[in-house]
């Protein structure tokens, strides 16, 4: 697909346009940490000549986002411009100011409507961005559809409201939105304090194809359409996509080919969502607007190499053995660069890895390739469990060398290869604690909390007073919803090892999740007698626990 559009040629036939990175909200998931603003944004004279060169370029869609793009006082005379070269305009606002006098500004600019943002009903909505904000886009909402402005939802799914999207998608179209675009929340900026919300992968086997159906019931009124982070492939696929785009199916990451996203400095970038300099991340900007004109940046002979010169040579994981690998070219560039960040490789955020992981080969459109089955060790384990990986020549014969190569593995946050290389640790050394505790770790942080209990469980089978997998087990048992019993186990660790703060900390978190603030607090305030060395850390969770959900 990549020589196809290298034929059909590169232009920037979207844009998503950052005004300004000021924000009135603080929402939980930004992943561009909004709220300030950047410390020289583009003027309204150098924003308008910006908007001459998209034109130029050929762009036929922009949208107007931010932060918050009506904070910048230009939003709709940058609006305008656009629209008099004939480019299709909108914006997509948090609602928060809205109303009729922004409709009528909208409307003048000739802006072809307004999307809010929506993520859930009233408690899930306010939790996740800020209270009355969910009062505040009904408003935004009523107002645009009394002023004749067509109006849209973008949903950003994560757990809190991940089994609510049927009844949210038919309040919005009751409410007298057009349409509805479907995304998944990414553990980056705001969203990495709470990765806790995040959607675990092995759910996008029921997931993805819930999306889907609710993309097959449109209607000319309303549609609903999946984000490019949702998918890819199997039985799903075709429900996802726009039926309006020249292939209703993922042709791979479109960023730098087809899409282009402006900062309000003046930084271009493939896309917007992709990391900058609030990310600690300088490889994505291909230029700045004040140093060069977007044609020159858009046409530089290494621009976006990233996609336009993408090798398979480039894949990781699964993505590496997998049948649509290079036409796909590993799905959404954000994600697969922020599961990076946290030591992974290739995308388990895509249907296609979870469905052959899983042995859902009922919603696949063809049988899983070998190569693919030997990924998962030739036998796809049942939904939630992580199979040991196949064995690599280059493997050490012993246990012990296979466990260091595994130890420094997760020091390097490369936490596939960490499980690959303890799962054949374990075939020849099944009963080392060690190499079940990091065994244990490992899979509780690639959230395969069953794989986690059993390996802590083998643990205690060989030690029964051992702390470390008390506390491992009791971690990954309320992961899975064993509160309880997940607490016991905690607990006991705690016993065991009283001056030990880390299960204080982590049983606090899950308590907190679970609405048990005050259990939390008081359970840091035992953590921080106990260990006093680390009662500053603790202090500090706890303040986190008193502050608003």
């Amino acid at each position: 697909m990549l020589e196809i559009l290298k034929q059909v040629g590169f232009f920037p036939r979207a844009c998503v346009w950052e005004l300004t990175l000021a924000c009135n909200l603080r929402c939980q998931h930004c992943g561009s940490f909004a709220g300030s603003r950047r410390p020289r944004e583009l003027s309204r004279d150098e924003c308008l000549r910006v908007a001459d060169e998209l034109a130029a370029l050929g762009c036929r869609r922009v949208t107007l986002s931010g932060g918050e793009p009506t904070l910048n006082p230009d939003w709709d005379a940058i609006g305008k411009r656009l629209a008099d070269h004939g480019i299709k305009v909108n914006l997509i606002s948090n609602g928060w100011h809205w109303d009729k006098s922004h409709v009528a500004r909208a409307q003048a600019a000739g802006l072809c409507g307004a999307a809010f943002s929506l993520d859930g009903f009233e408690a899930e909505h306010d939790r996740f961005r800020q209270p009355g904000s969910f009062a505040r886009v009904l408003a935004a909402i009523a107002a645009c559809v009394a002023g004749g402005l067509p109006v849209a939802i973008n949903t950003t799914v994560h757990r809190a409201n991940q089994h609510c999207l049927r009844q949210l998608r038919d309040f919005v179209r009751d409410q007298g939105a057009f349409s509805m675009q479907i995304q998944l929340a990414t553990p980056a900026g705001n969203m990495v304090s709470h990765r806790d919300l995040v959607v675990d992968p092995a759910d996008l086997v029921w997931l993805v194809p819930e999306i889907a159906a609710l993309c097959r019931q449109s209607t000319r009124q309303f549609f609903a359409v999946g984000a490019d982070d949702i998918g890819y492939y199997g039985l799903p696929e075709h429900g996802l996509r726009d039926d309006g785009g020249e292939l209703p199916f993922w042709i791979g990451c479109r960023a730098g080919c087809q899409v282009i996203g402006i900062e309000s400095e003046g930084n271009v970038k493939g896309c917007l969502s992709l990391p900058s300099a609030m990310h600690g991340e300088a490889g994505f900007v291909e230029g700045n607007l004040r140093q060069a004109s977007l044609a020159q940046i858009w046409r530089g002979p290494d621009a976006f190499a990233y996609n336009r010169k993408h090798s398979p040579d480039a894949l990781t994981g699964f993505c590496k053995v997998c049948r649509y690998g290079e036409f796909c070219r590993g799905g959404c560039t954000w994600t697969v660069y922020c599961h990076r960040q946290q030591g992974g490789e290739g995308n388990p955020f895509c249907f296609y890895y979870q469905a052959v992981r899983q042995g859902r080969f009922d919603l696949l459109t063809e049988p899983a390739t070998p190569p693919e089955l030997a990924f998962f060790a030739g036998a796809p384990p049942a939904a939630g469990r992580t199979a040991p990986h196949s064995s690599s020549p280059d493997d050490p014969p012993d246990a012990p060398a296979l466990f260091a190569l595994a130890q420094n593995a997760t020091k390097a946050c490369r936490l596939e290869e960490a499980h690959r290389l303890l799962g054949r640790a374990l075939e020849l050394a099944p009963g080392d604690v060690r190499i079940l505790d990091l065994a244990g770790f490992v899979c509780f942080s690639l959230r395969d909390y069953e794989a986690a209990e059993r390996h802590n469980r083998q643990a205690l089978a060989q030690k029964p007073d051992h702390a470390f997998a008390h506390s491992g087990l009791g971690l990954s048992l309320a992961k899975q919803g064993r509160l309880a019993e997940g607490r016991a186990a905690v607990e006991r660790a705690i016993a065991l090892a009283p001056a030990w703060y880390e299960p204080y900390h982590d049983l606090a978190v899950l308590l907190a999740e679970a609405g048990l603030r005050d259990d939390a607090c008081a359970l840091l305030d035992r953590g921080m007698a106990a260990s006093p060395e680390h009662a500053d850390e603790l202090a500090r969770v706890k303040a986190a626990l008193a502050e608003p959900a």
